[in-house]
């Protein structure tokens, strides 16, 4: 991280709700042409605020973060797609190649 800005340390009223009980917290990275990385910082991010105030929900958004969770969903959605084809296409070629053997 190369900075942070709070709704604590800012006057800009962007960063906190009208009623008060949200704020925005504005992390600046690194730039870097490495998406992994990038990606690798969303995460590290995510960690370091996942339970750090109690009773607080942290919410960690963005660009990279949008599509950080559009890769993770991408790759769990093929990894069940495939958990799925591939006993059904085992089961038509057993069908396909077996129904021939008992015929002259």
């Amino acid at each position: 991280m190369t900075g942070v800005v709070t709704a604590y340390d800012s006057a800009d009223p962007r960063l906190r709700s009208k009623d008060g009980r949200a704020s925005l917290m504005l992390v600046s990275t690194a730039k870097t042409t490495d998406l992994t990385l990038s990606l690798k910082q969303v995460a590290d991010v995510r960690d370091t605020l996942t339970n750090a105030v109690p009773g607080a929900t942290v919410k960690v958004g963005g660009d990279l973060a949008v599509m950080r969770d559009q890769m993770l969903t991408t790759q769990s959605d093929l990894v069940q797609g495939e958990g799925i084809a591939i006993p059904i296409l085992l089961v038509a070629l057993l069908l396909v190649f077996r129904g021939g053997h008992g015929q002259p």
